[in-house]
């Protein structure tokens, strides 16, 4: 008997020894990319406290001494490992045993695409499941997003939590708990902080507090917590890599002296992701499953061909080497093509300096050894100060020379003026830039760049425009200029743009125009931009605010096959330094029904006559570079019925009443001393 009491208690204690193993795990940190998934979805929208059991990691995975390939997932941030239904508490407590928490709290599933999703990626014996919670929020506080991951890793146990954007709008703050537990109180991995996430400790008690996160606490995007013997670098069999190359002799091979390619987009269509290259011309692409095949392909800029071959790679993860996978592009010589694009910092009013961010563009496939850039002021400003210093300026002309303008080049010009005090709301103020040279250049009307600027008596430094704004034909592009201004009370060090685009959009036709400081930019997954604007160190508004604006321009066209009525929204994320993100106004366009193929190119036949607001709800105004003799405006649907037609003695500008035409789309034609202008007129 007493030997079976003996054997009893050596049982008892060998499988306690065996299980109490939770605090002994080492625990590590760092810093990688955070890559969204995509994967199995296993919530619903506005899902709470809930608890979803019996999912496949896809293989066995050892946790605190015990064997499971099945885990569980609750809506508030953590996951147990076994097959069985459990409880969804939010409140940390004595019942959250044999828990792995990533970011435990009150989570609720109530932002537009929020969701749990879980995939497991890999080859064995290094397979890793990843179970994700995506842009989810926290019950009863508002404007919360958090974006999440847990880890588990085949053979070695390791477990990690990735933290990506994780917002939290309320001053007060929320405990997030974060660790392992065990199968008793007394067993615990748990880290506490109480401001900067990267420097947290070890919690010496069992859930009295934990990691705290209000709108001031430091939490980098890609920041790794890691149990275990774990990978130091992220997961290095799920990217693909390789260089974009200036292949500047056509063979095809990467020669000494040939450079990498910056912001050339790549696509993969299996997964239908896309990345762009850096500086250096590499790239990292993303994928899920090493056993299925990944076709990678550039989209070269105008005027070049891919000179490598194969043009389009085909990886089979588990057979195909998953780096290397260069691209070289030969150019067509001789093109010359300039650009210039201009935003400004904000609407003029009596007297108030105006910033101006001018970005020029070297599109073309040889050196522009030099040229001038011209910029004319409406005559309401006045010069206060540009940088660089312009080399001439007389009356309303301001005159930059450049010279040596590289291959894919991007520089800038920022002006400040100052508007006069004879300015009054309603006003309408006009400027254009003009780079030279425009004679043999392949595409001179983006050579030209107007600016129109409506007297306000406000306008929200922190915003997204899209140009044309309302109704676009499906081939039309877009101009979209995210704005920033730096409003707290110290400089900003980096400025991130986050952009997650319509799926109505063409990203093969992305463009990046210009910025107002030196930025570089990178996609994750199918639509997901990141500006980064990093050093910037831009003054706040209080100690400098001509220089506290910025923004960053790009181009875009929707998808071609889009049908009438399909909408196009955007939004931006504006981020400084570790403050909470600024949500931007969103932006709208819709796709015209029935345009009829010559409407595409009316406003491209000439530049000279403007007409404003378009578009328009009662009244237009068209205004023309030089004054208008005995003009004739007619206004006709598009099936050419005449709908409107009026004729005019000398006037400066024309103020037409369309107060009684329908709300529709028509064409406008200006005729005047023999030459008729065309236009597109939208009432609405």
């Amino acid at each position: 008997m007493k030997k079976q009491l003996l054997f009893v208690a050596f049982v008892i204690l060998s499988s306690f020894s065996i299980r109490a193993q939770v605090n002994s795990i080492p625990f590590s940190q760092s810093l990688d990319t955070f890559q969204y998934i995509t994967g199995t979805v296993v919530d619903m929208a506005n899902e709470d406290d809930v608890f979803h059991d019996n999912l496949p990691i896809g293989f066995n995975f050892t946790y605190n001494g015990q064997v499971t390939s099945k885990f569980g997932i609750s809506t508030n941030g953590y996951i147990l490992l076994d097959s069985l239904p459990h409880g969804s508490p939010w409140i940390f407590g004595s019942t959250c045993l044999n828990q792995v928490s990533a970011m435990m709290g009150d989570l609720y599933n109530e932002n537009l695409g929020g969701s749990i999703e879980y995939i497991t990626v890999g080859t064995a014996p290094n397979r890793v499941c990843i179970i994700q919670w995506k842009d989810y929020g926290i019950f009863a506080v508002p404007y919360c997003h958090l974006n999440f991951q847990i880890r588990l890793h085949e053979t070695s146990n390791c477990i990690q939590f990735y933290y990506g954007d994780n917002d939290y709008s309320v001053s007060a703050g929320v405990d997030f708990f974060v660790g392992l537990t065990g199968d008793s109180t007394t067993d615990f991995n748990l880290r506490t902080c109480a401001t900067d996430w990267t420097n947290s400790s070890p919690s010496l008690t069992f859930g009295i507090t934990g990691m705290f996160m209000n709108p001031l606490t430091i939490q980098p995007s890609g920041l790794v917590f890691s149990y275990g013997s774990c990978p130091s670098t992220g997961i290095t069999f799920s990217y693909l890599s390789g260089k974009v190359y200036n292949d500047v002799n056509g063979n095809g091979t990467m020669d000494l002296g040939e450079n990498g390619m910056a912001n050339v987009l790549l696509h993969e269509s299996t997964q239908n992701y896309y990345t762009s290259t850096d500086s250096s011309g590499n790239y990292n692409l993303f994928f899920s499953d090493s056993s299925i095949s990944y076709y990678v392909h550039p989209t070269p800029l105008t005027y070049w061909n891919i000179s490598s071959t194969p043009t389009t790679y085909t990886i089979t993860p588990l057979t195909s080497t998953t780096t290397g996978i260069d691209f070289g592009l030969l150019a067509t010589p001789n093109i010359h093509d300039v650009s210039i694009v201009s935003t400004y910092s904000s609407l003029p009013w009596p007297n108030a300096i105006v910033n101006f961010h001018a970005t020029y563009h070297n599109n073309g496939t040889v050196v522009e050894t030099g040229d001038s850039i011209f910029f004319l002021k409406d005559s309401h400003y006045t010069f206060v100060n540009s940088t660089p210093l312009p080399d001439h300026i007389s009356g309303d002309s301001i005159v930059w020379v450049y010279s040596n303008l590289l291959i894919n080049e991007f520089r800038n010009i920022n002006l400040q003026l100052q508007a006069d005090t004879i300015i009054t709301i309603g006003d309408t103020l006009y400027s254009n830039w003009t780079i030279k040279p425009i004679s043999g250049d392949a595409a001179p009307t983006d050579n030209i760049y107007e600016i129109e600027q409506a007297c306000l008596a406000a306008f929200d430094p922190n915003a997204k425009a899209v140009t044309p704004d309302g109704g676009i034909v499906n081939t039309q592009e877009l101009e979209y200029t995210i704005y920033f201004q730096n409003t707290g009370t110290a400089p900003a060090t980096n400025v991130f743009l986050h952009d997650t685009l319509d799926t109505n959009l063409d990203m093969t036709s992305f463009k990046l125009m210009g910025s107002s400081h030196p930025m570089s930019y990178s996609i994750s997954g199918s639509s997901r931009f990141i500006f980064t604007f990093a050093n910037i160190n831009l003054p706040d508004s209080n100690s400098n605010e001509p220089a506290s604006h910025g923004s960053v321009t790009y181009r875009i066209k929707p998808i071609s096959s889009l049908a009438g009525g399909s909408l196009i929204h955007n939004t931006a994320s504006i981020i400084f330094d570790y403050n909470p993100p600024i949500v931007t106004n969103t932006t709208q366009n819709f796709i015209l029904e029935n345009i009829p193929n010559s409407i595409e190119g009316f406003d491209q036949e000439d530049q000279s006559i403007k007409i404003y607001p378009n578009p328009t709800e009662n009244k237009i105004t068209i205004q023309s570079n030089n004054k208008f003799t005995h003009p004739l405006v007619q206004v006709s649907d598009l099936s050419g019925k005449l709908i409107l037609i009026k004729q005019y003695s000398k006037v400066d500008q024309i103020d037409l009443d369309l107060s009684q035409v329908q709300n529709g789309i028509y064409l406008l034609e200006v005729s005047d001393n023999g030459i008729s202008i065309r236009k597109k007129l939208i009432k609405q």
